[in-house]
């Protein structure tokens, strides 16, 4: 299951975009909010959000500066910037600090749904596949050797590895 973080400093759009879409069936088991920038830093590293929707423009913060210094921590995230605001600057500005889409408020949904599921099809799906793969070929090679008490134990393994999957951090250094 993946976790979600919605950053803005008005508590209607939290609730509204908490309320938007069928999170559930997206996958997304987690929804933490904040409306603040100091808020979003001192719990980033226990949230750790696969998804992280950002305003632009939180109080007298900018939404991409944040996403900077997260950037500039190590902190990895599929990043999405919101705003009230249909100023190209923001945009470019989204762009540079790396975030993956711009959706101006209020939100669409088909929109917020369109975006949300191409991160998790192109960024979040295939972050385990190496270890998949890996797993899939030594089962075969395990099969073709007669080692069961091998097979029994890679079984445990994967079980172990799928329950547990959602709680590896997103970012380079997660495989």
């Amino acid at each position: 299951m993946y976790t979600l973080l919605i950053v803005d400093d008005e508590p209607n759009i939290l609730e509204g975009i908490k309320r938007l879409l069928d999170w559930k069936s997206l996958g997304v088991g987690r929804i933490e909010t904040a409306r603040s920038s100091l808020e979003v830093m001192s719990n980033i590293l226990d949230w750790r959000p696969d998804i992280c929707l950002m305003d632009v423009c939180i109080g007298n913060d900018k939404g991409y500066e944040v996403i900077n210094c997260l950037n500039n921590l190590g902190v990895r995230s599929n990043y999405v910037m919101m705003s009230g605001y249909d100023e190209f600057s923001y945009a470019c500005e989204a762009i540079r600090c790396g975030a993956l889409d711009y959706l101006l408020k209020p939100v669409e949904k088909k929109k917020l749904l369109e975006v949300v599921r191409k991160i998790i099809v192109e960024k979040l799906s295939d972050r385990f596949a190496p270890l998949i793969n890996c797993l899939d070929k030594l089962v075969v090679e395990m099969r073709e050797t007669n080692l069961m008490d091998g097979i029994l134990e890679l079984c445990r393994f994967q079980f172990i590895t799928y329950k547990y999957i959602s709680n590896i951090p997103v970012g380079d250094d997660a495989l």
